[in-house]
Protein backbone atom coordinates (compact mmCIF):
# COMPACT_ATOMS: atom_id res chain seq x y z
CA UNK A 1 0.00 0.00 0.00
CA UNK A 2 1.36 3.50 -0.80
CA UNK A 3 0.85 6.08 1.48
CA UNK A 4 1.62 10.27 0.45
CA UNK A 5 2.01 11.72 3.54
CA UNK A 6 1.81 15.39 3.18
CA UNK A 7 4.03 17.23 5.88
CA UNK A 8 6.17 13.82 6.11
CA UNK A 9 9.11 15.56 7.22
CA UNK A 10 7.62 17.79 9.82
CA UNK A 11 7.50 17.08 14.04
CA UNK A 12 4.76 14.61 13.80
CA UNK A 13 5.28 13.61 9.96
CA UNK A 14 8.84 12.60 10.11
CA UNK A 15 7.67 10.24 13.45
CA UNK A 16 4.81 9.14 11.24
CA UNK A 17 6.85 8.37 7.96
CA UNK A 18 9.22 6.18 10.22
CA UNK A 19 6.10 3.70 11.63
CA UNK A 20 4.89 3.55 8.21
CA UNK A 21 8.06 2.22 6.43
CA UNK A 22 8.35 -0.07 9.87
CA UNK A 23 5.02 -1.97 8.89
CA UNK A 24 5.87 -2.52 5.09
CA UNK A 25 4.31 0.88 3.68
CA UNK A 26 5.89 2.18 0.62
CA UNK A 27 5.91 6.00 1.41
CA UNK A 28 5.61 9.33 -0.70
CA UNK A 29 5.87 12.73 1.32
CA UNK A 30 5.47 16.10 -0.17
CA UNK A 31 6.95 18.47 1.97
CA UNK A 32 8.55 22.18 1.46
CA UNK A 33 11.47 20.99 3.32
CA UNK A 34 11.50 24.35 5.12
CA UNK A 35 13.54 23.38 8.07
CA UNK A 36 15.90 21.24 6.21
CA UNK A 37 16.88 17.68 5.63
CA UNK A 38 17.97 16.55 8.49
CA UNK A 39 14.49 15.21 9.91
CA UNK A 40 14.28 12.71 7.45
CA UNK A 41 17.78 12.36 5.81
CA UNK A 42 18.10 9.07 6.67
CA UNK A 43 14.94 7.74 5.40
CA UNK A 44 16.23 8.51 1.57
CA UNK A 45 18.30 5.27 1.01
CA UNK A 46 15.18 3.35 1.82
CA UNK A 47 13.64 1.77 -1.31
CA UNK A 48 10.14 1.97 0.27
CA UNK A 49 10.69 6.05 0.75
CA UNK A 50 10.21 8.50 -1.60
CA UNK A 51 10.27 12.41 -1.24
CA UNK A 52 8.69 14.91 -3.69
CA UNK A 53 10.29 18.75 -2.20
CA UNK A 54 7.72 21.27 -3.08
CA UNK A 55 5.09 23.07 -1.44
CA UNK A 56 1.32 21.93 -1.41
CA UNK A 57 -0.04 25.08 -2.92
CA UNK A 58 1.25 24.24 -6.10
CA UNK A 59 -0.98 22.41 -7.98
CA UNK A 60 1.08 20.92 -10.73
CA UNK A 61 2.77 19.04 -7.88
CA UNK A 62 0.20 17.89 -5.76
CA UNK A 63 -1.50 16.23 -8.31
CA UNK A 64 2.18 14.63 -9.40
CA UNK A 65 2.67 13.96 -5.28
CA UNK A 66 -1.14 11.82 -5.69
CA UNK A 67 -0.14 9.72 -8.54
CA UNK A 68 -0.45 5.99 -7.82
CA UNK A 69 -1.61 6.66 -4.15
CA UNK A 70 -4.11 4.18 -1.84
CA UNK A 71 -4.12 6.81 0.91
CA UNK A 72 -3.40 10.41 2.15
CA UNK A 73 -2.75 11.68 5.48
CA UNK A 74 -2.68 15.61 5.43
CA UNK A 75 -0.24 17.15 8.54
CA UNK A 76 1.14 19.83 5.96
CA UNK A 77 -0.11 23.16 7.57
CA UNK A 78 1.36 26.14 9.35
CA UNK A 79 1.13 24.83 13.14
CA UNK A 80 -0.43 27.13 16.23
CA UNK A 81 -1.78 30.34 16.39
CA UNK A 82 1.78 32.31 16.55
CA UNK A 83 3.31 31.30 13.27
CA UNK A 84 -0.06 31.20 11.05
CA UNK A 85 -0.92 34.61 11.88
CA UNK A 86 2.64 36.15 10.96
CA UNK A 87 1.57 36.45 7.67
CA UNK A 88 -1.87 35.17 6.90
CA UNK A 89 -2.67 35.16 3.58
CA UNK A 90 0.01 32.36 3.09
CA UNK A 91 -1.17 30.73 6.22
CA UNK A 92 -5.15 30.33 4.72
CA UNK A 93 -3.18 29.32 1.68
CA UNK A 94 -1.47 26.02 3.17
CA UNK A 95 -3.87 25.38 5.89
CA UNK A 96 -7.60 26.32 4.41
CA UNK A 97 -7.37 25.99 0.84
CA UNK A 98 -4.73 23.62 0.19
CA UNK A 99 -6.24 21.18 2.36
CA UNK A 100 -9.80 21.46 0.26
CA UNK A 101 -8.27 21.28 -3.40
CA UNK A 102 -6.22 17.88 -2.04
CA UNK A 103 -9.78 16.41 -0.91
CA UNK A 104 -10.93 17.70 -4.62
CA UNK A 105 -8.19 16.06 -6.08
CA UNK A 106 -8.62 12.67 -3.89
CA UNK A 107 -12.43 12.53 -5.70
CA UNK A 108 -11.07 12.72 -8.56
CA UNK A 109 -8.49 10.19 -8.42
CA UNK A 110 -10.86 7.99 -6.98
CA UNK A 111 -8.40 7.87 -3.41
CA UNK A 112 -10.82 6.41 -1.11
CA UNK A 113 -8.33 7.33 2.24
CA UNK A 114 -8.62 10.69 3.29
CA UNK A 115 -6.92 11.28 6.78
CA UNK A 116 -6.57 14.65 7.99
CA UNK A 117 -4.69 16.04 11.10
CA UNK A 118 -6.93 18.68 12.49
CA UNK A 119 -7.12 20.29 16.81
CA UNK A 120 -8.60 20.36 19.65
CA UNK A 121 -8.77 24.46 19.52
CA UNK A 122 -11.65 24.21 17.09
CA UNK A 123 -13.58 23.68 19.93
CA UNK A 124 -12.10 26.91 21.72
CA UNK A 125 -12.27 27.87 24.89
CA UNK A 126 -14.98 25.71 26.95
CA UNK A 127 -14.04 25.87 31.13
CA UNK A 128 -14.85 23.19 33.13
CA UNK A 129 -16.50 21.02 30.43
CA UNK A 130 -16.08 17.73 28.84
CA UNK A 131 -15.70 18.06 25.42
CA UNK A 132 -16.84 14.95 22.95
CA UNK A 133 -16.70 14.74 19.51
CA UNK A 134 -20.52 16.09 20.04
CA UNK A 135 -19.63 19.44 21.77
CA UNK A 136 -20.15 22.64 20.02
CA UNK A 137 -17.40 24.30 17.88
CA UNK A 138 -15.75 27.78 19.22
CA UNK A 139 -12.40 28.07 17.37
CA UNK A 140 -11.32 31.47 18.76
CA UNK A 141 -7.82 32.48 16.97
CA UNK A 142 -6.72 32.26 13.12
CA UNK A 143 -5.31 28.51 13.20
CA UNK A 144 -8.74 27.31 15.00
CA UNK A 145 -10.73 28.69 12.53
CA UNK A 146 -8.79 27.27 9.43
CA UNK A 147 -8.69 24.01 10.66
CA UNK A 148 -12.32 24.46 11.12
CA UNK A 149 -13.18 25.54 7.67
CA UNK A 150 -10.97 23.25 6.46
CA UNK A 151 -13.36 20.03 8.09
CA UNK A 152 -16.22 21.71 6.76
CA UNK A 153 -14.48 21.96 3.59
CA UNK A 154 -14.09 18.37 3.28
CA UNK A 155 -16.85 16.56 4.61
CA UNK A 156 -18.20 16.33 1.61
CA UNK A 157 -15.93 13.35 0.44
CA UNK A 158 -17.30 9.83 -0.22
CA UNK A 159 -16.03 7.83 1.56
CA UNK A 160 -16.08 10.24 4.00
CA UNK A 161 -12.88 11.62 5.33
CA UNK A 162 -11.18 10.72 8.77
CA UNK A 163 -10.45 13.44 10.84
CA UNK A 164 -8.54 13.64 14.14
CA UNK A 165 -8.67 16.29 16.42
CA UNK A 166 -5.35 16.34 18.08
CA UNK A 167 -4.81 17.39 21.48
CA UNK A 168 -1.34 19.38 22.14
CA UNK A 169 1.41 17.58 20.65
CA UNK A 170 4.98 16.85 22.68
CA UNK A 171 7.70 14.70 23.15
CA UNK A 172 11.13 14.06 20.85
CA UNK A 173 10.98 13.56 17.53
CA UNK A 174 13.61 13.87 14.30
CA UNK A 175 11.77 17.30 13.91
CA UNK A 176 12.22 19.03 17.23
CA UNK A 177 9.79 21.32 18.77
CA UNK A 178 10.28 23.08 21.59
CA UNK A 179 7.39 25.96 20.99
CA UNK A 180 5.04 23.23 22.46
CA UNK A 181 4.02 23.53 26.36
CA UNK A 182 5.22 19.85 27.69
CA UNK A 183 8.73 20.17 24.98
CA UNK A 184 9.56 23.87 26.23
CA UNK A 185 8.88 22.83 30.23
CA UNK A 186 11.73 20.23 29.69
CA UNK A 187 13.94 22.29 27.85
CA UNK A 188 13.84 24.88 31.07
CA UNK A 189 14.02 22.43 33.80
CA UNK A 190 17.73 20.86 31.88
CA UNK A 191 19.14 23.94 31.37
CA UNK A 192 18.03 26.35 33.77
CA UNK A 193 16.84 24.49 36.47
CA UNK A 194 13.87 26.12 37.09
CA UNK A 195 9.85 26.01 35.48
CA UNK A 196 8.28 29.30 34.85
CA UNK A 197 4.46 28.76 34.93
CA UNK A 198 1.73 31.81 34.05
CA UNK A 199 -1.02 31.15 35.61
CA UNK A 200 -1.12 26.98 35.57
CA UNK A 201 -4.60 26.05 36.56
CA UNK A 202 -5.80 26.17 32.45
CA UNK A 203 -6.56 22.70 31.48
CA UNK A 204 -4.58 21.30 28.16
CA UNK A 205 -5.37 18.05 26.20
CA UNK A 206 -2.00 16.53 25.95
CA UNK A 207 -0.93 13.59 22.79
CA UNK A 208 2.39 12.45 22.62
CA UNK A 209 3.83 12.85 19.44
CA UNK A 210 4.48 8.33 19.18
CA UNK A 211 1.02 8.49 19.89
CA UNK A 212 -0.61 10.88 17.66
CA UNK A 213 1.71 8.79 14.63
CA UNK A 214 -0.13 5.48 15.84
CA UNK A 215 -3.60 6.92 15.97
CA UNK A 216 -3.41 7.97 12.49
CA UNK A 217 -2.02 4.35 11.42
CA UNK A 218 -4.86 3.06 13.45
CA UNK A 219 -6.90 4.70 11.28
CA UNK A 220 -5.97 3.83 8.34
CA UNK A 221 -5.60 0.34 9.05
CA UNK A 222 -9.20 0.03 10.56
CA UNK A 223 -10.95 2.53 7.65
CA UNK A 224 -11.49 4.74 9.95
CA UNK A 225 -14.16 7.46 8.98
CA UNK A 226 -15.81 10.26 10.99
CA UNK A 227 -14.36 12.64 13.63
CA UNK A 228 -12.37 11.74 16.62
CA UNK A 229 -10.97 13.92 19.18
CA UNK A 230 -7.28 12.19 20.07
CA UNK A 231 -5.35 12.83 23.17
CA UNK A 232 -3.43 11.07 25.67
CA UNK A 233 -4.91 13.10 29.09
CA UNK A 234 -6.17 16.25 30.25
CA UNK A 235 -3.66 18.01 32.21
CA UNK A 236 -3.22 21.57 34.01
CA UNK A 237 0.08 23.58 33.15
CA UNK A 238 0.68 23.38 36.80
CA UNK A 239 0.31 19.62 36.83
CA UNK A 240 2.12 19.51 33.22
CA UNK A 241 4.98 21.24 35.14
CA UNK A 242 4.90 19.23 38.36
CA UNK A 243 5.43 15.65 36.68
CA UNK A 244 8.73 17.09 34.95
CA UNK A 245 9.84 18.81 38.26
CA UNK A 246 9.17 15.34 39.84
CA UNK A 247 11.73 13.80 37.29
CA UNK A 248 14.19 16.36 36.95
CA UNK A 249 14.46 18.26 40.69
CA UNK A 250 13.64 21.72 38.93
CA UNK A 251 12.13 24.45 40.62
CA UNK A 252 8.50 25.42 39.37
CA UNK A 253 7.30 29.44 39.29
CA UNK A 254 4.38 30.80 39.16
CA UNK A 255 3.60 33.61 37.00
CA UNK A 256 0.48 36.00 36.25
CA UNK A 257 1.92 38.19 34.38
CA UNK A 258 0.44 36.53 31.24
Amino acid sequence: MKVLVTGGAGYLGSVLSRKLLEKGYQVRVVDSMWYGMEPIEKLLNDKNFELIQGDIRNLVLTVKSLMEVDAVIHLASIVGMPASSIEPRTSEEINYLATKNIAELCHLHEIGTYIFASTCSVYGSQPNVLITEKSKLEPIDYYAKQKYLSERAIGWLNPAPTILRFGTLFGLSPRMRFDLVINLFVAQALKEGKITVFGGHQYRPFLHVNDAADSLIFALENNLTGTYNAISENLTILQAAERISAVTDCEIEISDEN
